[in-house]
């Protein structure tokens, strides 16, 4: 059953809230304020309650919508899949993206796909991956890491960092280049990824750079707000695609029982310092606004590189609604971003 709560549990209802600094990023894009009485139906109708585990994840098992012009799997980009181990012994699998007819050994970049640690797959962000590999001298590895209710936090987070390391490790298999490596996801999986990057700081293992949109970096129970604004969780609470409440119910699938481990909240790392170059994007009407902001500063105020990409007035994971001028330039920006670092 897919039963969301009736109200949500971890962000003080406050009578008295009032608006902050970002709050004008709420301000619907005129684009999107024109779709958003056909996407809101649509979307609610995927959360009906009587619908099992099961046929809900089917439903999020669909392509990312691609930009005009993006690389054709099997015409542009050859795809293959293959199971590699993890540190308990289970098998996971991921699919590998290369650019067709092309053998140079290329950069390697790991994509964690989004889905709140419950649904998705090698399609959540696919038309990202066959731009990247098709556009970029860089191979892309997509992983299916072991995902909640079934395998609970921190699964996850450690296939992610395993599956890193295997790919490194077998670089010669892969036909590429472990020192010039990049992390990439989205919601659920931008938390995994910068995850991974402090996984991969820790352990002495080679980053090029990371790409985090829409990041969940803190659980919300244990969102810092006497250091950052957080505001959006409760501003953006009945925004489109995601509001407070679904938001809640991917988190507590993935961790029943919440904690302040970074391993979920790398907002609450003992440390940010010594991260590969960051790029991320946040939404403006989106509840994990702020965290996503907040998570950009403080890498800025410990030294790194960041490249925030802030769009205002959409909602997340807007890509899903087409063929947008913001949609173009997200997809435009990411592949700018990697073609900087891998050529």
């Amino acid at each position: 059953m897919v039963v969301t709560k009736s109200k949500a549990e971890y962000t003080p209802d406050d009578a008295n809230f009032t608006p902050g600094k970002n709050s004008h990023l709420s301000t619907l894009d005129p684009g999107f304020a024109s779709l958003k009485p056909t996407i809101d139906p649509l979307i609610e109708s995927v959360w009906e309650p009587s619908l099992s585990l099961e046929d809900f994840r089917k439903l999020w098992l669909n392509d990312q919508p691609p930009p005009p012009g993006c690389p054709v799997e099997g015409e542009d980009v050859v795809s293959e899949t293959s199971m590699i181990p993890m540190r308990d012994g289970h098998e996971i699998e991921i699919k590998i993206y290369r650019k067709k007819g092309d053998e140079r050994t290329k950069a390697l970049m790991m994509r964690y796909h989004g889905g709140g640690w419950v649904v998705g797959g090698h399609c959540t962000e696919k038309a990202e991956d066959l731009l990247i590999a098709g556009r970029t001298n860089t191979t892309v590895v997509s992983v299916d890491y072991r995902m909640a209710p079934e395998w609970r936090f921190p699964y996850a987070a450690n296939d992610c960092f395993d599956a890193l390391q295997w790919c490194q490790k077998n670089a010669s298999t892969l036909n590429v280049d472990p020192a010039k490596t990049l992390l990439n996801g989205g919601s659920a999986g931008g938390g995994l990824s910068l995850v991974t990057a402090l996984a991969a700081r820790d352990a002495g293992l080679p980053l090029l750079a990371c790409v985090a949109t829409f990041p969940v970096t803190v659980h919300p129970k244990y969102a810092p707000r006497d250091k950052y604004e957080l505001k959006s969780f409760v501003e953006n609470k009945n925004a489109s695609v995601v509001n407070d409440v679904r938001l809640e119910w991917f988190t507590d699938m993935y961790m029943p029982e919440p904690c302040d481990d970074w391993r979920f909240s790398p907002l609450l790392a003992e440390s940010l310092k010594s991260l590969p170059p960051t790029h991320i994007v946040v939404a403006g009407y989106d509840c994990l606004r702020d965290e996503g902001l907040a998570f950009a500063q403080r890498l800025k105020d410990e030294g790194n590189e960041v490249d925030l990409n802030v769009y205002g007035g959409l909602p997340h994971c807007f890509y899903m609604i087409g063929d947008h001028p913001k949609v173009r330039k997200y997809f435009d920006d990411m592949v700018a971003f990697v073609q900087k670092y891998t050529g």
